[in-house]
């Protein structure tokens, strides 16, 4: 089974922080192929996804930390075309939940 995905990002700075809002955000991987469950799972091991109740798609559990700006990075995966249980049982598969 083939899944299609994007990865999104927002990354926080300190000043945007005090305003309340991300300084960018966008695209990391837009209309990814995954040829299997396996490179799904894997893909979202590395983002150290999780499952949040009545998300449609799945976090980053921690963001990424750049200690010499002080940037915080966070990322989703969405994935087309999957509900909410198949999302709580790739998160499970996953580990990362």
């Amino acid at each position: 089974m083939r899944f299609t995905i994007n990865i999104t990002y927002d990354i926080i700075t300190n000043e945007s922080a005090k305003m309340g809002d991300v300084a960018e955000s966008g695209y990391e991987l837009i209309d990814h192929i995954c040829e299997n469950l396996r490179e799904l799972v894997t893909i979202c091991q590395q983002y150290g996804c999780y499952y949040d109740e009545g998300a449609n798609w799945l976090y980053s559990a921690d963001p990424s930390l750049n200690y010499v700006t002080g940037e915080s990075t966070s990322y989703a995966v969405h994935i087309k075309d999957m509900g909410a249980a198949n999302l709580h049982r790739l998160a499970l598969l996953a580990q990362t939940y």
